[in-house]
């Protein structure tokens, strides 16, 4: 697929949309878990997210990329908020990616979370306290933090 097909031209310039999320599920102990990725390739921790396929909704995008990087399936529970960063996109220009994430219950019984092939990353169950320190990138720190607000509230 083209590099261009990702670039979407505005006003502003060029940018790149992705979804993900922060997907949940509850421990043994009650609490909440989050599911973060490990991702050796870049030397980080993440949540999960991906690129829309044409026609694809954020909300689509978010659940597709959670199994295709993680074997589990979930469900939308509620949008968090949509974050915005300068990266060097596929085209090799200056982008701001624009990331919509999501409040995702796993499916229990889609079964555990594992890498993926082709995805090298590693996804591990960490306590809601923990996640909200271990992401590399603070962006997302926040949406684990808006998240842990909404399930507190709900």
């Amino acid at each position: 697929m083209s590099d261009e097909h990702y670039a979407i031209h505005t006003a502003q310039g060029e940018e790149e949309h992705s979804a993900g999320g922060v997907p949940v599920r509850r421990a043994a102990d009650g609490g909440w878990e989050v599911l973060c990725l490990e991702r050796p390739r870049y030397g980080d921790w993440s949540l999960p997210k991906g690129h829309l396929e044409p026609g694809e909704t954020a909300a689509a995008a978010a659940l597709r990329e959670l199994e295709e990087e993680t074997g589990v399936r979930g469900e939308i529970l509620c949008f968090i908020r949509t974050i915005r960063y300068p990266i060097t996109g596929r085209s090799g220009r200056p982008t701001t990616k624009v990331v919509d994430h999501f409040l995702i219950a796993v499916d229990p019984d889609s079964g555990p979370a594992a890498p993926q092939p082709p995805e090298l990353d590693i996804p591990h169950w960490l306590p809601l306290a923990t996640a909200k320190t271990a992401l590399t990138h603070e962006t997302e720190r926040i949406s684990i933090r808006q998240a842990a607000a909404l399930l507190a509230a709900a």
